[in-house]
């Protein structure tokens, strides 16, 4: 199945001008966020138990945080790119130029749910059918001694001296 996408993909909106506005199944007169908000919309909407999207800059967060599901961003090269389509252009900024990596993310509902997809995505049996998937497999049991955390805790900088 495919969703929508914004025509020029990296904006937080999901628009174009063949199917429109992806609008939030919870609020029809607001945004479902981009720009994999078609995705987002459809896991929201209960069209799709779990979905995956692209990100590079929070185009898998930003729509999950529109839609009220979860959506994580791993990191680059962690898993399979098989199916995965990168406009030639960015894929191939050539000499001098900055390549942006977009990264596959999954949507759903539940925590778990991401952890569901995150295990077939980083799975022994994905890496044995593609050659450029590194072999770093989802460790459950980390993932269990995280969970199993009573308090978490965040760090971050009020001022860092630079911005």
């Amino acid at each position: 199945m495919k969703t929508n996408i914004p025509q020029l993909l990296m904006i937080p909106e999901t628009i174009n001008s063949f199917f429109g506005w992806t609008l939030n199944p919870h609020n029809l007169e607001r945004s479902a966020g981009g720009s994999s908000g078609g995705e987002a919309a459809l896991v929201a909407a209960n069209c799709s138990p779990v979905g995956i999207g692209t990100d590079i800059g929070g185009s898998v967060r930003i729509p999950a945080s529109f839609c009220g599901i979860y959506g994580f961003k791993s990191g680059w090269k962690r898993g399979s790119y098989k199916g995965i389509l990168v406009p030639s252009r960015i894929h191939n900024a050539g000499a001098g130029g900055v390549e942006i990596k977009s990264v596959a993310g999954p949507f759903g509902w539940k925590v778990e749910d991401l952890v569901a997809i995150q295990e077939v995505l980083f799975s022994k049996e994905l890496y044995e059918r593609d050659m450029y998937m590194p072999p770093s497999y989802f460790n459950k049991s980390t993932y269990q001694l995280w969970a199993s955390k009573k308090k978490l805790r965040l760090g971050y900088f009020d001022y860092d001296e630079m911005f």
